[in-house]
């Protein structure tokens, strides 16, 4: 009776430390190094998700490109704009935007003219 008592109480510790561990085995780790890089610009520190964040708020709270898919992506306050519009004055006048957005440093345009 003793054997069953303690073999009964080592397999329930080994499936109680195999559940708490199960999470640790299977937890993903978040990338940070080329998307929350946190940094300071003009005395305010940006990071940039946020800078992203802002550049596309900007763009579709511009009621003539609320309508486009517009992809921003930010690295290190560098900002890729991709997508297409119907002219060139569009890409100028979003490029500007984009320029204008705290935290950014430099913007690349990948904007096409839709055929």
């Amino acid at each position: 009776m003793n054997i069953q008592l303690l073999t009964r109480t080592s397999i329930l510790s080994l499936v109680v430390v195999m559940l708490c561990a199960a999470p640790l085995a299977f937890a993903q780790t978040k990338d940070t190094t080329a998307v929350d890089v946190p940094r300071q610009v003009g005395g305010m520190t940006y990071d940039d998700m946020d800078i992203t964040k802002r550049v596309k708020s900007a763009i579709v709270m511009d009621n003539a490109f609320s309508g486009f898919n517009i992809v921003v992506v930010t690295t290190k306050g560098d900002v890729r704009l991709t997508g297409k519009v119907d002219n060139k004055e569009q890409i100028q006048q979003i490029l500007a935007i984009a320029r204008a957005v705290d935290g950014v440093k430099t913007v690349h345009d990948e904007l096409k003219v839709k055929p």
